[in-house]
């Protein structure tokens, strides 16, 4: 049961460093074109 219990903290883990890589990229994406 504990093993289960820290793979799902491991995958919302992942999920939550996954879903702010690609806010990141939007992010560096869109900053430059608000600059100009």
């Amino acid at each position: 049961m504990s093993i289960k219990k820290r793979n799902k903290k491991m995958r919302a883990l992942w999920i939550v460093i996954s879903v702010l890589a690609v806010l990141a990229m939007i992010g560096f994406t869109i900053a430059p074109a608000l600059m100009y």
